[in-house]
């Protein structure tokens, strides 16, 4: 019984370390062909619907004319844990700015208890807890096979930036800079 709980603890830290330490977005072999959105500069982000924790749904388009950011996370993923707070803390000054946060293969149940003990209580009102259960906002639409990755979108709802990892300081003066931008018009 000791022997396979500690096979199981290195085979958890080993998938940790992985996700920690891997810097650079794989795609899987057998993705499928870009279509939509290539997560490249400039891309048009196709309207999708999804559904907030609190389970009402939405459509991605309801935020044209806000600059979003769209982060990708999940309840195993180790640096989602340390980014969560900071982009929370990031949220409660930019206002102006819509941050939906989408858990990919999450259950209702499994966000909400991430939720409960990484977030605190009142989240700020630009702030969306969503799911992605199937994976395929994440997947489909954004080719998103890394955890976390984030997206900085425009109010034309076009891509401006991809942010792969936790190598972001999420309170600092230059991703602040980043999103500010993202509301002026693009040259």
């Amino acid at each position: 019984m000791t022997k396979n709980i500690l096979i199981l603890a290195l085979l958890i830290a080993a998938a940790a370390g992985y996700t920690v330490f891997s810097s650079d977005t794989v795609p899987r072999q057998d993705s499928p062909q870009k279509d939509s959105a290539q997560n490249d500069d400039g891309d048009v982000i196709p309207d999708f619907t999804f559904t907030r924790l609190d389970g009402v749904m939405q459509d991605f388009e309801n935020y044209r004319g806000k600059a979003v950011v769209v982060n990708f996370w999940a309840s195993w993923c180790a640096p989602c844990i340390v980014e969560f707070p900071q982009m929370i803390r990031l949220a409660e000054g930019e206002k102006d700015t819509i941050f939906l946060f989408l858990g990919v293969g999450e259950t209702a149940e499994a966000a909400k208890n991430f939720a409960d003990r990484h977030l605190p209580s009142a989240l700020p009102e630009n702030v969306i807890i969503a799911l992605d259960t199937d994976k395929a906002i994440a997947e489909e639409i954004f080719k998103t096979y890394k955890l976390p990755e984030t997206y900085l979108i425009t109010p034309s709802l076009t891509i401006a930036g991809k942010i792969i990892g936790n190598s972001v300081d999420w309170e600092g003066k230059e991703i602040r800079k980043k999103i500010n931008a993202l509301s002026r018009p693009q040259n």
